[in-house]
């Protein structure tokens, strides 16, 4: 479609009509801004305001939560338990290693391991286990793929 029509029949329009036409498409463009954009945002600010007590609540608890299992964190659990767990632990995945616990540290070494799997232990084995990672050294090892690693884990927060 060009233009030349759609002017030659603007054109032919009483000035009375072009402001209705004009009056009618600002209408509809309100109706359509309204709709698409103000009405579903009202919706939601009403939904948020209604439930924003509720999580404010929750995130206490969780707070709550949190402050109870660091109290409790450092009466629990001890190195030697700790040890047992992650010689268990490194046995389960298949990794050859050792583990040595000394303080509030234990020490894990694997020699000739696969990398991945090696990383994917260290990761789950923290989640698990809630000890922190304070120092780590890898080193790459003969065999694509293979590394020898030393973690140091201990108890506390991140």
């Amino acid at each position: 479609m060009t233009i030349s029509p759609l002017q030659s029949w603007w054109s032919g329009l009483a000035r009375r009509e072009r402001v209705m036409i004009l009056a009618a498409a600002t209408v509809v463009v309100a109706a359509l801004l309204y709709v698409g954009a103000v009405e579903p945002a009202w919706r939601e600010r009403t939904r948020l305001q209604r439930d924003l007590p509720r999580l404010q609540e929750q995130a206490m608890q969780v707070d709550s939560l949190r402050a109870e299992a660091l109290a409790l964190g450092g009466s629990g659990a001890t190195i030697a338990a700790d040890r047992a767990a992650a010689e268990q632990s490194l046995t389960r995945a298949g990794l050859a290693g050792s583990v040595r616990g000394g303080g509030s540290q234990l020490d894990v070494s694997v020699r000739g391991a696969a990398a991945q799997a090696w990383f994917a232990w260290l990761d789950s084995y923290v989640r698990e286990s809630r000890l922190r990672v304070v120092r780590v050294r890898v080193n790459r090892a003969a065999g694509v793929g293979m590394i020898d690693a030393d973690a140091a884990l201990a108890a506390g927060s991140s």
